[in-house]
């Protein structure tokens, strides 16, 4: 499957050293990167969040998450986004729209944000007329 890069991205992955076997990342050995390496990378990249972003009593945040935690985040950012919800599904290799649901994730900046949007009253029946 390919994956569309954002262009905010392009930049930094031309600035990587190019490798004759085409492989972009590569472990600390040099060579290419296991899974077993991208979970710990990862579980290293969510502690250090997890100590900068204390998570309050009585909720989730960084400290619980796991790798697949990018996956929800992920999702949720291009839903909220306006991202067409069978486009979430191809870029997530999604066979239907069920998955994407799962990983949907209501943030309540988004939710204010939506109701903002709605008109009701005098303002509504000023955009009916």
């Amino acid at each position: 499957r390919t994956f569309p890069i954002h262009a905010d991205l392009r930049p930094v992955l031309k600035a990587l050293p190019r490798h004759a076997d085409g492989f972009v990342f590569r472990g600390p050995d040099g060579k290419q990167l296991t899974d077993k390496r991208v979970r710990e990378g990862l579980k290293e990249v969510q502690a250090a969040l997890a100590e900068r972003f204390p998570t309050p009593e009585h909720e989730r945040g960084f400290a619980h998450g796991t790798p697949h935690s990018f996956r929800h985040y992920f999702c949720s950012t291009c839903a909220n986004g306006g991202v067409a919800e069978r486009m979430v599904m191809n870029w997530l290799g999604h066979k239907n729209s069920e998955m994407v649901r799962h990983y949907y994730h209501v943030y309540d900046e988004e939710a204010r944000r939506q109701m903002g949007r709605l008109s009701f009253g005098e303002k509504a029946a000023e955009t009916s007329e």
